[in-house]
């Protein structure tokens, strides 16, 4: 007797067990949008980044790649940020979708470039981010604080280079103070 209710006890886990990787796997599938978001609330951004790369293959939406973009913006996975923001800031909805986060998207993506070793490539992407009114912040910004961080006076020299260019885009106040504080920090470095 003893022996049957054991053996029913451990085919009854099983199946419970079964029925829920079952269900997981369906829903990996099905859902992949809800269980981005499942495994972001949980903590898990890789896992949530994954899904999120799942559900843009499937619907191939600008709102898809941001969330994509994000997450792995989040995790720091710098090959994935070149692909997702490279492909974002192409979007012709970019700025309207991205909203406040276009510059901490262009930001991420040139410092990513930079430190795979593309530093031209970041140079166009912080170029791309100042736009024609000189936005406040831009990736310059954080490419300088990068590059400070490495003491790399030789990217440090190029990134100064092209962004005085920009000089002439400056009509505020608040524009110069911004301007000279990344100008001042690469030319300290650069001694």
């Amino acid at each position: 007797m003893k022996k049957i209710i054991i053996k029913t006890a451990i085919i009854t886990f099983a199946s419970v067990v079964a029925a829920l990787a079952l269900a997981f796997g369906i829903a990996s599938l099905a859902f992949p949008q809800g269980m981005s978001k499942i495994c972001e609330n949980m903590g898990n951004y890789k896992l949530a980044a994954s899904y999120a790369e799942r559900q843009y293959g499937y619907s191939g939406s600008t709102e898809d790649l941001y969330r994509c973009a994000l997450l792995h913006i989040r995790i720091g996975d710098r090959n994935k940020i070149i692909e997702y923001c490279g492909k974002l800031v192409e979007k012709q909805d970019f700025e309207e979708r991205c909203g406040d986060n276009v510059q901490y998207v262009y930001g991420n993506y040139a410092t990513a470039l930079y430190l795979s070793g593309k530093d031209d490539e970041a140079i166009a992407v912080a170029d791309k981010s100042v736009g024609e009114g000189f936005h406040i912040p831009n990736a310059y910004a954080d490419l300088t604080v990068k590059v400070v961080e490495k003491s790399d006076k030789d990217f440090a020299s190029k990134l100064l280079g092209a962004f005085v260019e920009h000089a002439g885009k400056l009509q505020y106040e608040e524009q110069l103070r911004y301007f000279n504080a990344v100008k001042n920090s690469l030319e300290e470095l650069i001694g």
